[in-house]
């Protein structure tokens, strides 16, 4: 997986930027985290490899069926004919990300929530991310989901910390209280959204559970800096973040101490929260 990272970053005239398996590196640069992902210029998820010896740039199979569309061939650099295949959205199976390895990780998951621009080389298609523009399949390669920035951090999130950032540290984020109503309902809503996806993930040291979510709290945190962060809750709704519950059947809890028992960190297994869009009203505290 490495080396065809390291191919696929040369290929498109860049540089990698992050050390594997270095404890010194991992000390250094885990505060940064934020920033490496969302100022990257484009990062690279091999969401298709299981373990770090499995390669990503294997020729992918199509998981539709070609039974009655209609081929179209073309060109392909270097002469080859390749094609594609068009068939109406009743004949398509759909694609779904959770199927892909690579989120059952907890470490990637700020990676591409983070990401300006992510390659993800998947099982069955190569896609393009982007913060504004979804998911565009590329290659062997049918669907476009007009819902592949559901779940990501707000955009305004961003511009207002590269705001921040080019003003200088010492300028401060608004308080959370300047965001209208359907602006914080908005944000809430991610913030909910972020710990469904992250919670059923694992992580290789049950300690990392809080430092690999580190980096997406940071980001939220732009919108709400008057207001404490405590082990994955929010001290000005503390109330509203307590109301998280476990799976069923809930796995046994981890016997070394990494959170508080009130932190839906203290447990694994996705964790849900019992506010929906139909309770919450969206208005700040």
């Amino acid at each position: 997986m490495i080396q065809d990272a390291i191919r696929v970053t040369h290929s498109l005239g860049y540089r990698l930027c992050i050390l594997q398996d270095s404890d010194e590196d991992k000390r250094n640069e885990v505060g940064n985290m934020r920033s490496i992902y969302s100022d990257a210029y484009l990062v690279i998820i091999a969401a298709s490899a299981k373990k770090v010896g499995d390669g990503f740039l294997q020729t992918r199979t199509s998981h539709v069926s070609e039974a009655n569309d209609t081929p179209l061939a073309f060109q392909l650099p270097g002469g080859r004919i390749g094609s594609l295949h068009l068939l109406t959205n009743e004949k398509f199976s759909g694609y779904y990300p959770g199927m892909e390895p690579v989120n059952t990780r907890g470490w990637c998951f700020q990676e591409h929530m983070l990401a300006t621009r992510a390659l993800v080389f998947a099982s069955h298609t190569l896609q393009y991310h982007c913060r504004t523009n979804g998911v565009r399949n590329i290659g062997n390669s049918y669907n476009y989901s007009p819902d592949g920035t559901a779940g990501r951090v707000p955009g305004r999130i961003f511009s207002m910390a590269e705001s921040m950032r080019s003003q200088g540290s010492s300028i401060q984020p608004p308080a959370r209280t300047s965001l209208s109503a359907e602006e914080w309902k908005s944000t809430r809503e991610a913030w909910f959204a972020a710990l469904r996806n992250y919670t059923p993930r694992s992580v290789s040291h049950p300690a990392d559970k809080l430092i690999a979510f580190a980096a997406i709290a940071e980001t939220f945190h732009a919108l709400c800096s008057e207001t404490r962060y405590l082990a994955g809750l929010w001290e000005d709704t503390l109330l509203e973040d307590l109301l998280w519950k476990k799976p069923k059947p809930p796995l046994p809890r981890p016997e070394a101490y990494r959170a508080p028992s009130w932190s839906w960190a203290s447990v694994d297994g996705k964790t849900t929260s019992a506010l929906t869009t139909l309770y919450y009203s969206g208005c700040p505290a």
